[in-house]
């Protein structure tokens, strides 16, 4: 029975099937389903394609590796699969054009706090923060468009500085919403509708670093 069907059969439960008492389940029982789930760890697959299950614990198992730590949840409540909630993926991001007042371990966080939750500020091999851009760990909702860049009034003088954004190791997003998971081939808001002529997509491949 999918889920689907499920929901059909729960609405359809009249007064009567309601009156049928709800039965507890004893600690023991659920013991062993505890003691499975503390060795478990969840997931989001940012693809639109189908995902063959077999393949993927082959090569997860190869190739998942950690670097630097991890920071473990335990989950609350019934932990149902489908109610989890993964919306945050962390990338590494370069803030550009900054003036060098701005390259400090303090406005990295602050510009970093925009983008999302900050968890490091590369400081660099001088520790100086000094460099071609400001590089800056931060967690961002992947049910969100990608910030391309930062409007900044450094000095408090109503000029504006524009700080482009570029993530590294970007999988694929979409160009025309800019959202993780899809390409434009993809997306559901732009419907394969093609570009007015001249026209550009909002997001392009410069919002990828190359180093």
């Amino acid at each position: 029975m999918n889920k689907e069907e499920i929901g059909k059969l729960c609405a359809s439960l009249s007064l009567i099937d309601r009156e049928e008492p709800v039965h507890k389940l004893q600690d023991e029982l659920k013991a062993a389903g505890a003691q499975k789930l503390a060795l478990c760890l969840a997931g989001k697959i940012l693809s639109p394609d189908l995902i063959n299950r077999d393949a993927f614990r082959t090569l997860i198992s190869k190739i998942w590796k950690v670097r630097g730590e991890v920071e473990i949840e335990e989950p609350a409540g019934k932990w149902a699969i489908k109610s989890l909630s993964v919306n945050q993926a962390e990338f590494w991001v370069q803030i550009s054009n900054l003036p060098m007042l701005c390259m400090t371990k303090d406005i990295g966080r602050f510009l970093g706090s925009i983008i999302g939750d900050v968890h490091e500020v590369d400081l660099g091999p001088t520790s100086d923060c000094l460099g071609k851009f400001l590089r800056v760990r931060v967690a961002i909702r992947i049910d969100e468009p990608l910030r391309r860049f930062l409007r900044v009034d450094v000095l408090g003088d109503r000029e504006e500085t524009v700080m482009p954004i570029q993530y590294e190791r970007l999988p694929d997003f979409c160009f025309h919403c800019g959202l993780l998971g899809h390409t434009i081939r993809g997306c559901p808001e732009d419907e394969n509708e093609a570009l007015p002529e001249g026209q550009v997509p909002s997001y392009g491949a410069c919002l990828r670093a190359t180093s």
